[in-house]
């Protein structure tokens, strides 16, 4: 499991739920956008399984505490907004208007093997 990543997919998603207009009910205790990424964690590292995925954020500190249950049905509550959140941007790019660019720089050629040349 990498911080990394679990930051990172809170952050989208929760700028990405701000810009679609979806506010979260006052009386909730975890974001929707907690919510999101417990479940993202969940498929990514625990094979779906939402109850380890919960525990372990909880237990890092990364969301408070929520059963299970409760997590459950306020994920089945967002179905629909996830669906927006997955159909947007697989629209813009099938019709090109946006582009993803990878920033992550990697070696485009390695001489590894190759003798380092002599000075002349």
């Amino acid at each position: 499991m990498n911080a990394t990543h679990i930051v990172t997919v809170y952050v989208v998603f929760d700028d990405v739920l701000k810009a679609i207009g979806h506010v979260d009910d006052s009386r909730a205790v975890i974001s929707s956008a907690e919510i999101v990424s417990v479940a993202v964690v969940a498929a990514k590292f625990f094979h779906n399984h939402h109850e380890r995925a919960l525990c372990l954020l909880q237990q890092t500190g990364y969301v408070p505490s929520l059963s299970v249950s409760w997590s459950n049905r306020r994920l089945h509550a967002l179905q629909d907004v996830l669906l927006i959140i997955v159909s947007v941007p697989g629209e813009m790019m099938a019709t090109g208007q946006v582009f993803v660019i990878d920033t992550m720089p990697i070696p485009g050629c390695k001489l590894c093997s190759a003798p380092c040349p002599k000075a002349v």
